[in-house]
């Protein structure tokens, strides 16, 4: 009795533990049945082994022997795969065609590496077609076909697609084949009234013959020097209007942002292309890279047909009394801007294209003539170092061209001081901060001058002078910017040469039959023109003065010389024989920046020789001209320190005159004054003493007297 009942409580307890006990019990001893120990008897258990109470995702099959113990159901798509682990839920995560770990199910970009994705946009670089805007407008995008929508007034002028320009067909629709990078381009309709660019280009021939661009470079390069001369060789294709597409299109892109006053992103530093900037004793150079010279000439020639349609002058490039293919030209064909090299480069000739000028942008061009604040600087235009101009307020730009001109050679006159030293890179980036020619920008708003010493011994050193500025790189600087400030609003300059100097001539006043040359690029500045009263404008000459000095006829019988036209290597070599001690190349007198150079021999005339006037001799002359009738406190002084005796002209800074020329000057020659208390003297000397008198004598001529008022007045 006591073992039965010792049994029944062993299976009581088994019972409790297992819920199970064998089938003879409690007639034989208990065999327990449950052998993991779940409560689950092992004929019943799911998951021998493992607890069969423990069922996380609920789907009846304990975790023990749940494949996906996360899942209910468990594999969704059958492919093998939990679903909790399923990379491509619905798909065989084992087909993988590309190899890129992503089921081809669920592969974004069938071919490609789904992984690499470059933009982020979330489509795979090999299948991605990045769909981008220039312009106003949208792109609709459906099952792979886009669509342009221009905004209102705007048209759709074509796709870029991966750089390739493609105009407009059809409906203009586009089904680009990935990967791709695509741009939709939309220019203004140009409503109210204004034609598109290529329909007024097309209404105005004259204008459109004008226009070339000097392209891609030719395959192989000539040989040669590429556009030294008007007639080539050139390096670069050239393409006259209308230009292929792709060009075209640069310009349009260029001619809206003029037209509705953007930004052109032209730089006012662009980078130096040339190889050499590197050495500090070498003669400066500027070139372009193709990048920033193809945007530097169609934001300009953009301006210009802008300038034009808008009407932002009162005059007109179609008035063919001021405007030939000769004077468009200067404006419209990328040849009078730089030409390209065998290298690639685009190089600025200082003979060719007009001086030694780097080209802003010429937004910040029409600011500076207009007075304004300079787009791209926190400067504004330097003006009035001393004087007026314009009631001090730096406008330049006026109501007719010849106005206009006068304004610039006053502003130069008043506030421009010649550079120091030789045009080495050095030296340019102790005046400019630039290597290469003087960036117009620089001049604009003036610069200090570092110290710069020449790594030769036999060439003069620069000291600093901390005061800012505007520094022109002589006459070839003074040119050179003149040409690239002028065009911007349609006034072409170009650049003749005598002695090997500069001298700027405005071509399309010269065909009005207006005031149209200048004997020198210095002549604004020089100490002649700082201390007389005469205007400004009297520094203009007529063509056929201007041609009788400089282009003299030739003798009967002989065949007419042809114009002197330097190299740029000639002008490296003569550049320091040139310069003119009558020239203020400091400014104020400022005692840091050492004496002007001496003359040269080959120009000066030794005292009591005859004068021989040949066009060298010239140059400059106007301003000596000038101060026949309008003498200046400098002349005046130079005959005080004589004992107002008499004295060679060369002594007086009147080089084209000897002493017998000054005792008996024939004044039909000379200009008029336009003022009833000036009048040319047949004595030249008798005008000076009578001019000391009135001024108070000797002691009275000087800074601040008499003859040196121009900058208290506006004379232009």
């Amino acid at each position: 009795m006591r073992t039965t009942m010792l049994a029944a409580g062993l299976c009581l307890a088994a019972l409790a533990f297992s819920g199970c006990c064998g089938p003879n019990w409690p007639w034989e001893p208990p065999v327990v049945l449950d052998a993991d120990g779940d409560g689950v008897c092992d004929a019943d258990d799911i998951c021998p082994g493992f607890d069969d109470r423990l069922d996380a995702d609920g789907d009846g099959v304990p975790d023990g022997c749940d494949p996906c113990p996360l899942d209910n159901p468990d594999d969704s798509d059958g492919d093998g795969v939990c679903d909790s682990s399923d990379i491509c839920p619905g798909g065989d995560d084992a087909q993988d065609v590309d190899g890129d770990g992503v089921p081809d199910f669920c592969d974004i970009c069938p071919g490609g590496d789904d992984n690499v994705d470059g933009d982020g946009d979330g489509v795979p670089d090999g299948c991605d077609v990045d769909v981008s805007v220039d312009g106003y407008g949208e792109v609709a995008e459906e099952s792979g076909l886009l669509t342009p929508l221009p905004a209102a007034g705007w048209t759709f002028a074509g796709w870029v697609v991966d750089g390739e320009f493609r105009p407009p067909a059809g409906d203009g629709s586009l089904r680009p084949v990935p990967p791709a990078d695509v741009v939709a381009r939309f220019r203004f309709a140009w409503a109210g009234g204004v034609e598109p660019l290529d329909a007024w280009l097309e209404a105005n021939p004259a204008v459109a013959d004008a226009m070339v661009w000097e392209g891609e470079l030719l395959d192989p390069p000539p040989e040669g020097r590429c556009g030294y001369s008007k007639d080539g060789p050139w390096c670069g294709e050239l393409h006259g209007w209308p230009w292929p597409a792709e060009y075209q299109d640069a310009l349009f892109r260029a001619f809206e942002k003029a037209f509705l006053d953007l930004p052109s992103g032209v730089s006012d530093l662009p980078p130096n292309a040339a190889h050499d900037t590197a050495s500090g004793d070498t003669m400066a150079h500027q070139e372009y890279f193709p990048e920033d010279a193809e945007a530097a000439f169609m934001a300009y020639a953009a301006n210009t047909l802008s300038v034009e349609i808008r009407g932002l002058v009162p005059w007109s490039i179609r008035d063919e009394g001021m405007y030939g293919p000769d004077e468009l030209a200067v404006l419209l064909d990328s040849r009078k801007f730089f030409s390209r090299q065998p290298d690639g480069p685009y190089k600025v000739s200082n003979v060719q294209h007009g001086g030694m000028s780097t080209m802003s942008a010429p937004e910040t061009a029409l600011a500076f003539l207009r007075g304004e604040d300079l787009p791209y600087t926190d400067q504004s235009p330097y003006f009035c170092r001393g004087g007026s101009l314009s009631g001090c307020n730096g406008v330049i730009l006026a109501d007719t061209p010849t106005e206009t001109i006068a304004g610039m050679i006053h502003w130069f006159r008043l506030n421009v001081i010649h550079f120091a030293n030789h045009w080495w890179y050095g030296n340019a980036e102790a005046h400019w901060q630039y290597r290469g020619y003087t960036p117009a920008v620089r001049l604009m708003t003036g610069t200090e001058r570092t110290e710069y010493v020449s790594e030769t011994g036999d060439r003069r050193d620069t000291t600093p002078d901390a005061r800012t500025v505007p520094r022109t790189a002589g006459c070839w600087g003074t040119t050179g910017f003149m040409r690239t400030v002028l065009r911007a609003v349609n006034i072409p300059v170009v650049l003749e040469t005598a002695g090997g100097h500069a001298l700027p001539a405005f071509p399309s006043e010269a065909r009005a039959g207006r005031p149209s040359h200048m004997s020198h690029g210095d002549d604004p500045y020089s100490m002649l023109s700082k201390t007389s009263e005469f205007p400004s404008h009297g520094l203009l000459m007529m063509q056929d003065e201007w041609e009788a000095w400089f282009r003299p006829p030739a003798a009967p019988g002989e065949p007419a010389p042809e114009p002197e036209v330097p190299t740029d290597a000639d002008i490296e070599e003569g550049f320091l024989d040139g310069l003119d001690p009558d020239i203020d190349y400091c400014g104020d007198g400022n005692e840091q920046c050492g004496e002007a150079p001496p003359p040269d021999p080959e120009t000066e005339p030794e005292p009591g020789a005859e004068v021989e006037n040949t066009p060298k001799m010239w140059v400059g002359g106007r301003t000596r001209t000038l101060t026949l009738s309008w003498t200046s406190w400098y002349v005046a002084n130079k005959h005080c320190e004589a004992g107002c005796a008499p004295q060679e002209g060369a002594d007086l800074s009147l080089r084209n005159w000897s002493m017998e020329d000054l005792m008996s000057i024939d004044c039909s020659t000379m200009p008029e004054t336009g003022r009833e208390d000036l009048r040319c003297h047949e004595n030249f000397f008798e005008y000076l003493d009578e001019v000391i008198d009135r001024a108070g004598g000797c002691d009275a001529v000087g800074p601040g007297g008499l003859y040196y008022t121009y900058e208290e007045s506006d004379p232009m």
